[in-house]
Order: C-alpha cells, then sequence, then structure tokens
C-alpha cells in the first residue's frame, strides 16, 4: 500500500486534489470526496503502469506549512500478472 501527501483546494463549485509526490498529477469532483476518489484511481492507474519501477519525485514540492488542507490518499495495487 502506498501512502500519498495531497493538497485538497476548493475551485469555485469544484474541488481540486493535488498530489505533489507524482508531478501532473490532478484530479477534479464535485465536492471533496469525488475529488479524492478520482485522484485514488489515478494514482492506482499510474502505479500499475510504472510496476515495480515506480519511485517518488525527487523534487516534490512540500505541502504548505500550516498542513491546515493537507490529507492522505491510501492506494493499494492489484496484483497484475504479465501478458
Amino acid at each position: 500500500m502506498y501512502r500519498f501527501p495531497v493538497k485538497v483546494e476548493r475551485r469555485g463549485a469544484s474541488f481540486v486534489v493535488i498530489v505533489p509526490a507524482v508531478p501532473g498529477c490532478v484530479a477534479w469532483g464535485r465536492d471533496s470526496e469525488e475529488a479524492l476518489r478520482k485522484a485514488r484511481e489515478a494514482l492506482q492507474t499510474i502505479l500499475i503502469q510504472a510496476g515495480p519501477d515506480f519511485s517518488l519525485a525527487a523534487s516534490t514540492p512540500p505541502l504548505p506549512a500550516d498542513g491546515a488542507d493537507a490529507e492522505y490518499v491510501e492506494v493499494t495495487v492489484p496484483a497484475v500478472q504479465p501478458c
């Protein structure tokens, strides 16, 4: 299981989840729960495609010091059998 820190922001009528450890991994939703679910799905897809070569970005930007909006997303990667 992987555990990623994320930042949840309200943007207009939507919510966005940013995953600093995985550049470009951003998810949107009508509410924070939907955005977190979509972020979890995106991370799972990224991890499956990367396979055992996955590593966190060396230049991961830190989350804000206050940590008020900091949350964590846990992702389990199912075992994938090679074809």
